[in-house]
């Protein structure tokens, strides 16, 4: 009897079936969490490591704490987390190249089992413009969910790199007083990150710019009437892709249909000084209009 417990025993080792290697206290619940992963090739994902948190989990605040569970994918890219207790968690996958996966919101009852299939994809990146970052006592953002934060710096770009893509959401947090602090906006929920893009996020629509014949970008200009001018929507360029559309407000009460193109055109018919706005969205995220830039337009004749 003692050599097939032992034979049991070793049989169970060396089939590796994608184990948490997390361990358990004495409070564990019944819940279960299984899942396949594939890569890019719609292959088993072997040796993906694969960690559970809380819903909520901030890194920042909750390091030190007991509360994450480690898996690893077998062979078959298959993974498992038993004795969880009842609760809301989210689920990240990452192997040794950053391509990665996200699943937040997986509500768990007591007992319950359940069952995900997830694809491996390239890492995405998230780039907050300075004027969501801009409210007093923001020290850092985080992703709940995750260990990905990052510290704030006033007037400076926060970029958020090889994040995984999916559907996330982003906090801030003030180290002094030890809470969170909102950002800038109400865009910071249910983020869609899409696999090898960068997305920006911004408060205000960007500034926009004329683009004079030497190709230089100006926030003061003067211009005639009859002429058509041209504004560049975003300044300095960016990548642009069919994600982001813009529209103008002219000053003078019209207001553009939205366009796809970073460059738009118009001509005023009357003498005046023109206050232009821009206003940027992706997909159904709106930004706010715009700073207005100032053109003063002269009589053309």
């Amino acid at each position: 009897m003692l050599k097939l417990n032992l034979l049991v025993a070793l049989v169970l080792v060396l089939c590796g079936c994608g184990v948490d290697h997390s361990g358990g206290s004495s409070d564990q619940g019944n819940a279960r969490i299984a899942g396949v992963i594939q890569d890019n090739f719609q292959k088993p994902a072997e040796d993906v490591i694969i960690t559970l948190l809380p819903n909520d989990y901030n890194h920042i605040t909750d390091s030190t704490s007991n509360l994450e569970r480690v898996a690893v994918s077998n062979w078959s890219g298959e993974f498992y987390f038993d004795s969880l207790k009842a609760g809301v968690y989210t689920l990240v996958g990452k192997d040794a190249f950053d391509k990665s996966f996200i699943q937040r919101n997986i509500v768990v009852q007591k007992d319950g089992f359940y069952t995900f299939d997830f694809d491996l994809k390239l890492p995405a990146t998230i780039s907050l413009h300075p004027d969501t970052l801009d409210n007093p006592g923001l020290d850092a953002v985080y992703i709940p969910g995750t260990r990905i934060w990052g510290c704030v710096t006033p007037n400076v770009e926060l970029n958020l790199n090889r994040l995984p893509a999916g559907i996330i959401s982003l906090r801030g947090y003030n180290f002094d007083e030890g809470k969170e602090v909102a950002l800038n906006g109400d865009k910071f929920n249910n983020i869609e990150l899409i696999a090898a893009r960068k997305l920006y996020l911004q408060h205000l629509s960007p500034t926009p710019a004329f683009i004079d014949s030497d190709g230089i970008g100006h926030t003061l200009y003067k211009g005639k009437t009859g002429v058509v001018h041209t504004i560049s929507t975003v300044y300095p360029p960016r990548n642009f892709n069919h994600e982001y559309q813009y529209r103008v407000s002219w000053g003078d009460g019209t207001i553009s249909e939205w366009f796809s193109s970073p460059l738009s055109s118009y001509t005023w018919t009357e003498p005046g000084v023109y206050m232009v706005q821009t206003q940027e969205r992706r997909a159904n995220t709106y930004l706010a209009w715009s700073q207005p830039i100032m053109i003063e337009i002269s009589n053309g004749e």
